[in-house]
């Protein structure tokens, strides 16, 4: 495996799958499902998981990464690497580093989860391939996308499948990278935690959930303690009134609630963090965002928020992506943004910094523009809730 050796060499492609809400198997969220022997979507809700290594598919994607070759699967960061922004396989590269390799260099080490659809939330930059409130209401109002959120609703019903529960299908996995859907109101993930605990060496495993902040997992407190560490990302978009548009129908007050309920979990086995997902919506606004959440990661769950934030997420989807711009609006954003980076503390300038890289990663199109105020109007008719009433400044931009 003399592969392995090269510098800079990716080890995501030899360690790392991600398990889509449908069941659709990946190389990791960004990319298409892996294609199975006889054509179709690699997809749990007809294989085993550990079938993917006998995938004609799975093969050659290994292989292209053998060869230094860049495999279109993976295109979406390549595209971020050529713009100088900073990919998800950098990060998740970075990540899995941390883990040992020497069980085994080409066994699946880090796992990425998500258990189903089944969400509470209907968030604007989510869809109804990740929400069952997004295909719920796809289905009822009978629009373009009903007979595919029909499709997922049933397809995520994989979950509950007794075939995925066998451990022989992760047993070498050392970390769990657990989504949703909202994971903690999915009881297939007590389901998993009892398997690693029952079969494997939970001490040795590492479990990380990205949450919604709206529920608190008290029955699961105990059993976290067997485990190596348990991460705990609260996905918190925005604050306040916003936060309550962008993470429909979330409340802020029980949000706010739940951080203090978080902190007090905090040891040495248990950590908490904030994750804001940066969009065109909240980025207007980083400086009251910052100025919010970054004393409660600091003050309730110890952590330096700036550097944590410097990983900006660029896949928002298109409808609510910096770039969603057109030449003018990209121009006033840009100037919204230094001005915020002349506001914020010095360390929070390569956070601005690769905001702005963002507005203008791709060119700049009639079409995504288009996508853009579809998905406002959207939100606005199903939320009742007026753009101009949560985002006032930026909403005089966008008009």
């Amino acid at each position: 495996m003399d592969y392995l050796k090269k510098k800079n060499f990716c080890r995501m492609p030899f360690s790392h799958l991600a398990i889509e809400g449908q069941g659709d198997v990946k190389a990791c969220c960004l990319a298409p499902p892996f294609k199975d022997n006889e054509g179709g979507s690699f997809n749990l809700n007809k294989r085993n998981l550990s079938e993917i290594r006998s995938c004609t598919d799975f093969i050659e994607f290994q292989k292209s990464f053998k060869n230094g070759e860049r495999h279109p699967y993976c295109q979406t960061c390549w595209n971020a690497d050529d713009s100088g922004l900073t990919s998800l396989r950098k990060t998740f590269s970075e990540i899995v580093e941390d883990y040992d390799y020497q069980e085994g260099q080409d066994e699946l080490i880090f796992l990425e989860i998500k258990l189903g659809l089944k969400c509470n939330l209907r968030c604007g930059i989510c869809n109804p391939v990740n929400s069952s409130k997004w295909a719920e209401l796809h289905s009822a109002i009978g629009d373009s996308r009903k007979e595919e959120s029909d499709e997922l609703l049933q397809l995520s019903n994989w979950v509950e499948q007794d075939r995925f529960y066998s451990f022989d299908n992760f047993s070498g996995v050392r970390l769990f990278h657990i989504m949703g859907g909202e994971p903690f109101l999915v009881k297939e993930n007590e389901r998993l935690i009892d398997l690693i605990i029952a079969e494997g060496d939970p001490s040795k495993v590492t479990l990380w959930y990205n949450t919604n902040g709206t529920v608190f997992p008290k029955k699961l407190i105990e059993k976290f303690q067997l485990f190596k560490k348990v991460k705990i990302t609260l996905s918190i978009d925005d604050i306040g009134q916003r936060f309550e548009f962008q993470r429909f129908p979330a409340k802020w007050n029980i949000v706010e609630r739940n951080f203090e309920k978080f902190s007090e979990i905090v040891n040495e086995k248990i950590q908490v963090k904030l994750d804001v997902c940066w969009n065109l919506l909240n980025s207007y606004y980083i400086e009251e965002i910052v100025a919010k959440l970054a004393p409660i990661d600091r003050d309730l769950f110890k952590l330096d928020w700036p550097n944590l934030a410097h990983r900006v997420h660029h896949y928002a989807g298109d409808a609510l992506a910096l770039h969603a711009l057109s030449e003018k609006q990209r121009e006033l954003y840009s100037e919204r943004l230094e001005l915020a980076k002349s506001n914020l503390p010095e360390d929070y300038s390569p956070l601005v910094e690769e905001l702005q890289k963002a507005i203008y990663s791709k060119p700049v199109s009639e079409e995504i523009i288009e996508t853009r105020r579809n998905r406002i109007s959207f939100l606005e008719h199903h939320q009742k809730m007026p753009l101009k009433d949560y985002f006032a400044s930026l909403s005089t931009i966008l008009m």
